[in-house]
């Protein structure tokens, strides 16, 4: 692992601070001379064999992370280089300043439906983006999920394979399997991330190999149980996501886009829209009230009347014969 020291010798990346270390990476947050602002860099283990580098496994993790440079969209965090020495792989993208997914969910709890949905579209809409570029994310989590002040939501560490310290909840079950990876390992993350965002809770919890054991035999507690508000549309939409087996799932990130925008229209028209030619209910109880009111009251007038114009009878005198 290339040590902090050795990147001053870079004469580019001033070391500022350490942001998180992990068990095969050290993010570090640095001023980048050249561009003149602060950016991260990551450095980050190559796979080994114990004794030298796996060239097949290294090349591919390299090889991803500088394709991942090349993209510019606004739900991605830019990388600017990517710098391989022996068995370190040292990765500078942009430093983002604001709030995690995970930091939002620990301080606010739960997001609103629009809230939740809106975020998860526009992770959706970076992760489409790389995927038409021939790039997967594989262990996206909330943590690698920053939104800045201005709303816009961003996707750090794509290229990376994971990030090394990522919690596993947010792996799909064919991660654990050793079975081949494709766009439904990330559809499986976007249906975690919506989980989440709506219940405050992952749909699999546990600590390492219990978690693991959820996550590829267990079914999860359905979204409308934790929160009644969500939409059987949206339920739908979010259980999809999370199926066992990857040909269940939505074959891709648009896919799961177009499901997810109908789900929306489908609950906004079922909490935010009044039904044509149908008072609220609130209105119609009032009316209701009314209508009885005026019914009880017609009923007292014309029983009054009733008896007023009955012809009144002299009472029998006491003691006459019946």
């Amino acid at each position: 692992m290339m040590s902090e020291n050795e990147l001053l010798l870079l004469d580019r990346y001033e070391v500022l601070g350490t942001l998180r270390r992990g068990p095969t990476s050290v993010m570090l947050l640095t001023y980048d001379r050249r561009l003149a602002r602060r950016v991260v860099v990551e450095l980050v283990a190559l796979p080994t064999n114990g004794f030298a580098v796996m060239l097949d496994a290294a090349d591919r993790v390299v090889r991803q992370a500088r394709m991942a440079a090349t993209l510019t969209h606004p739900n991605l965090s830019a990388v600017h280089e990517v710098y391989q020495s022996g068995a370190t792989m040292m990765v500078a993208r942009d430093y983002e300043s604001g709030r995690t997914l995970s930091q939002r969910l620990r301080e606010e709890g739960p997001l609103s439906v629009d809230a939740a949905l809106d975020v998860v579209r526009q992770v959706a809409s970076g992760l489409a983006f790389a995927h038409a570029h021939g790039i997967l994310h594989r262990a996206l989590d909330p943590s690698q999920v920053v939104e800045g002040v201005d709303g816009r939501v961003k996707i750090c560490n794509l290229g990376r394979s994971g990030g090394g310290a990522s919690p596993p909840r947010c792996v799909a079950p064919e991660v654990f399997t050793r079975h081949p990876v494709s766009e439904a390992t990330d559809v499986w993350a976007l249906g975690v991330l919506l989980y989440e965002a709506l219940t405050g809770r992952p749909p699999f919890a546990g600590e390492s190999a219990d978690l693991c054991a959820h996550i590829v035999k267990d079914v999860p507690v359905r979204p409308r149980r934790v929160r009644g508000d969500i939409s059987p549309a949206l339920e739908n939409v979010i259980l999809t996501c999370l199926e066992k087996e990857p040909s269940l799932r939505y074959p891709s990130v648009s896919a799961f886009l177009h499901s997810l925008e109908r789900a929306r229209k489908s609950g906004a028209q079922r909490f935010d829209t009044p039904v044509i030619g149908r008072r609220p209910a609130s209105r119609r109880t009032l009316l209701g009230w009314v209508v009885v009111l005026v019914l009880l009251t017609a009923a007292a007038w014309m029983l009054s009347a009733v008896r007023v114009l009955q012809p009144q009878r002299d009472p029998a005198p006491r003691g006459a014969p019946h």
